[in-house]
């Protein structure tokens, strides 16, 4: 330090000079940079994306959000506190996976339902498609006299009569949609005048569900498929037109082998 008076050097921190006792002033500290405020930490908005996503998807997205929590929450561990969301990660760990077990039940409880509607929807298709083959055997018969035709060919002889373009490697009307055997004509009517049928054809079978998995099945009540193909019903078209669900017991009750009346020569057409 030099003294302002005589100019000797003293030395660093002397209060007086050592030449002419001047007192010497203490020397200004040196000026300190001023410390960077400290960083704010950010919230980590994974978690929360994770959490919305799971919630607005009724937990189809519980998986993913599951995995982003748990990959959020390491992240913010290893921030060293520059993150912060912890307590958010946690509670889209444990609701994502609340989900994950939840899933199942909601499943079980309406595949049921969804199945039961699935089979009721086929069995309408079935009853649909054996009242149009009914119509054909009609339209058929009113054609040749009131003649039914043959056992071995009658699915051919009515698909003029069903609707146009079909064709026996398309046509999905012979096929039940349950059982996917084909309907069969009653054997015991191939051939016979709708005309000798006895008054109470309405009991009559004419076409029903089978067992029979090739084209212009036929054959009589041993064809019924040993389990019903709709539950507890079968299909069955009746010689009047209608056609009815019925149950097993109930359906081998009907008339699958009429006594035919004698036929007038002139509804044979003579």
């Amino acid at each position: 330090m030099r003294c302002p008076r005589c100019g000797t050097q003293n030395p660093d921190g002397a209060t007086v000079c050592s030449n002419c006792r001047e007192q010497l002033a203490p020397s200004a500290p040196a000026p300190t940079m001023p410390s960077a405020p400290p960083m704010r930490p950010k919230t980590d908005w994974m978690p929360i994306a994770a959490i919305i996503a799971s919630v607005l998807t009724c937990g189809i997205l519980a998986l993913p959000a599951l995995v982003l929590s748990i990959i959020s929450l390491a992240r913010i561990n290893r921030s060293q506190g520059r993150l912060t969301g912890q307590a958010v990660a946690i509670v889209g760990i444990v609701l994502s996976a609340i989900m994950l077990i939840s899933i199942p039940i909601p499943v079980a409880i309406l595949y049921p339902v969804f199945a039961k509607a699935r089979e009721k929807a086929r069995a309408v298709a079935c009853l649909s498609n054996v009242k149009q083959l009914n119509l054909g055997l009609m339209m058929y018969a009113d054609d040749w006299d009131g003649y039914l035709p043959p056992a071995q060919t009658w699915a051919d002889g009515i698909l003029p009569y069903l609707r146009p373009g079909t064709s026996p490697e398309e046509e999905a009307l012979f096929d039940c949609p349950a059982s996917g055997a084909y309907y069969a004509l009653n054997e015991a009517l191939a051939g016979q005048s709708l005309d000798a049928l006895p008054d109470n054809a309405g009991e009559v079978v004419l076409v029903f569900d089978s067992d029979i998995e090739t084209w212009n099945a036929h054959g009589t009540m041993d064809a019924l498929p040993a389990t019903p193909p709709h539950g507890q019903l079968y299909t069955i078209g009746f010689a009047d037109g209608h056609v009815e669900s019925q149950e097993g017991q109930l359906a081998k009750s009907f008339i699958w082998e009429p006594a035919f009346q004698p036929v007038e020569p002139d509804s044979q057409g003579y």
